[in-house]
């Protein structure tokens, strides 16, 4: 080989030599991060507003849900009152010899301080009523030997011992009355299976300040019940105490006479004497326990023989004049604050 004709390229240095683009970026572009950044926020954007509202669907779901439970709650108390005995034996106020024939025990009231107010149409075209003073008040009986088949009042202790000796319940001492097991705070409890009962409503607040009675906003009410446990022999124990003492007797049903005390019986009850007045306040030695907050109305309507609808109207079946009510109507409405909606029950309960 001959070396003297070979030649050589020239050596390149490193920091002089071109680089290689194929294959390979050295970054992003302005424009290309502007356009990410726009993107991501876009993109942002929509899942925020998603989650915002899912937030308010879930929290309108669970207004409606406690709305419900509410209702479902008074609806389910309502259904176990209403089921009961009103009067003696078997009778009802649909049976034809009620009104010639006058019941012995028990009553079944409506009262309505006014009728109701038509407020307009729903979505369906369905007429909206509004009723703020109605009240149902009845007798109620039960039956078995269990002692939840029993209802029952807490008697003071300065009244116990003279109230206990004396015969009101079935003309014997109420068992259990002195049974520390059963009754460990002072006083005693006074078990009967008759009691009066009444649902009527009072203010609480108004659809804008749900605590403020006086506030701006339609008025919001709070569906109440009382109960007045009967005796049912009250012969050696009316006179017996003084009016001052009525405190001592709460949900017992009883009323201030001639300075004593009188116990009502369900005989009495028949005749038109009762512990509650309505329209008027509650006697002293009533315990009142909420049922439905948040109740914008509660309408309670009488279905008479051969009406085609129920319709309002005051009843007593006391003084019943040939009316035939076979049965009530009791529509309750409630407001949800958080969705701003109402949600109606109606309860159609035969006589």
């Amino acid at each position: 080989m001959n070396l003297a004709n070979l030649t050589f390229a020239p050596q390149v240095p490193a920091a002089n030599r071109p680089v290689p683009t194929t294959g390979r970026r050295a970054g992003f572009s302005l424009v290309e991060l502007l356009v990410a950044m726009a993107l991501i926020l876009f993109i942002m954007g929509i899942l925020s507003q998603a989650f915002v509202t899912a937030i308010d669907v879930f929290r309108n779901l669970k207004g409606l849900g406690d709305l419900q439970d509410n209702l479902r709650a008074g609806a389910n108390q309502f259904r176990f009152d209403m089921s009961q005995d009103h009067f003696e034996g078997k009778r009802r106020t649909s049976d034809p010899t009620f009104t010639s024939v006058p019941p012995r025990e028990g009553f079944l009231r409506i009262y309505q301080g006014a009728g109701s107010t038509l407020e307009g149409n729903d979505g369906d075209n369905m007429p909206s009523y509004r009723a703020t003073n109605h009240i149902l008040h009845f007798a109620s009986r039960l039956k078995g030997n269990q002692q939840q088949s029993f209802y029952t009042a807490q008697i003071g202790a300065a009244s116990r011992a003279l109230f206990f000796t004396k015969a009101t319940f079935f003309n014997l001492p109420p068992p259990g009355a002195d049974d520390a097991t059963l009754n460990p705070q002072p006083g005693a409890i006074y078990r009967s299976q008759w009691a009066e009962i009444a649902y009527y409503l009072v203010q609480t607040g108004t659809t804008e300040e749900l605590y403020n009675p006086g506030g701006a906003g339609q008025p919001l009410y709070g569906l109440y019940r009382v109960q007045f446990v009967a005796v049912t022999d009250s012969s050696q124990v009316n006179g017996q105490f003084a009016n001052g003492a009525i405190t001592d007797f709460m949900g017992v049903a009883c009323v201030p006479g001639n300075n004593t005390i009188a116990f009502l019986t369900p005989n009495d009850f028949a005749s038109g004497t009762r512990t509650l007045t309505p329209g008027a306040a509650l006697p002293p030695n009533a315990s009142a326990a909420l049922v439905v907050p948040n109740v914008v109305s509660f309408q309670v309507q009488g279905i008479t023989q051969g009406a085609a609808a129920p319709a309002d109207m005051n009843y007593d079946s006391a003084s019943a004049n040939n009316v035939v009510l076979q049965g009530v109507s009791i529509v309750i409405r409630v407001w949800d604050n958080t969705s701003r909606q109402t949600r109606q029950l109606t309860i159609v309960q035969d006589l």
